[in-house]
């Protein structure tokens, strides 16, 4: 009975992300085994380019998609486990949903107690599961906000740790307390996000603006430090982290002579075709516009970001 005890009291984080991510994809993400189909189109489709990779057929080349590789070998892999259910792709989303809430408490629990952190998972789960946004699971975003949470946890706690704190920045003791003492992020750590960042690359690359910001903040904090080396050496191992993940596509892609189908499909295909040239002022409307769509869809989890903010 003790022992029981004992491995539940020094495993009780990774039991409740567990219980916790599986409850709510269970309930929420048309993956689960509570769902006949998954009705939406996007996520049928990656299991269609994922069983095509199993049959020999190339992304791109064989099989025309505009979303990054990585999805799609990551719904191949779940084609593995069954190719005529979403039944891979549930446990894949129970992983990194369990992940990004192990993330998001430990993210929480720099700044509160330890009660209030699992509450706050908790409901934070919750929010994400249940808004518009989620699409009734499988969906690229879903699967980056894991890669978003990990790196986010990161960062906080390097700012948190460089001012005994959190850096306040545009305050006058930001300057005094930064500049008297040396604070770095570890390179590994860099490598680290620099990988998750690659991978977020290969799987929807709209969504690195997090990614820019996370090594723009650890730059300018450790350019403030006078620490210039190691603010330009962070970069460059940050990008080594996102080349490393670059390097499996070229090889897999170059022997299937379809490193140009790939990158014109992609890259070309996103950037040039999907591209609207509007006015300023168009963009602005159309921004406005963005959120209060996103608020009359979200109109909980937009309150509780603009809260937060």
């Amino acid at each position: 009975m003790d022992r029981i005890k004992s491995f539940l009291v020094k495993y009780k984080l990774f039991i409740f992300v567990v219980i916790a991510a599986t409850l709510l994809i269970t309930i929420c993400s048309c993956a689960s085994f509570l769902f006949l189909i998954h009705h939406r189109v996007d996520q049928n489709i990656f299991y269609t380019l994922g069983r095509g990779i199993i049959d020999g057929k190339v992304p791109y080349r064989d099989l025309f998609e505009h979303k990054g590789p990585l999805i799609y070998f990551m719904h191949a892999f779940a084609a593995l486990i069954d190719r005529t259910s979403f039944i891979g792709i549930y446990f894949l989303e129970v992983v990194f949903f369990a992940v990004t809430l192990y993330y998001t408490f430990k993210s929480i629990r720099l700044f509160t107690t330890e009660r209030a952190s699992y509450i706050a998972t908790a409901i934070a789960g919750a929010l994400m599961c249940t808004t518009y946004c989620f699409k009734v699971g499988d969906n690229a975003e879903e699967f980056c906000f894991a890669f978003l949470m990990v790196g986010l946890y990161h960062l906080l706690r390097y700012l948190k740790a460089a001012d005994g704190d959190l850096v306040h920045l545009g305050r006058r003791s930001y300057h005094g307390n930064i500049g008297s003492h040396t604070h770095f992020i570890n390179y590994k750590i860099v490598l680290v996000n620099g990988i998750l960042a690659g991978c977020v690359l290969w799987i929807k690359f709209i969504l690195l603006g997090f990614w820019i910001a996370w090594m723009a903040i650890v730059f300018f904090v450790l350019f403030l430090q006078k620490d210039y080396k190691r603010a330009f050496l962070s970069c460059a191992v940050f990008l080594g982290g996102m080349a490393l993940t670059t390097l499996p596509w070229l090889v897999y892609f170059g022997i299937n002579n379809a490193i140009g189908d790939w990158f014109e499909t992609y890259f070309y295909n996103n950037i040039v075709l999907y591209a609207h040239h509007i006015s300023l002022w168009e963009r602005i409307k159309a921004i406005w516009n963005s959120f209060r769509e996103d608020f009359c869809q979200n109109p909980l989890i937009i309150s509780v970001i603009l809260l937060g903010l």
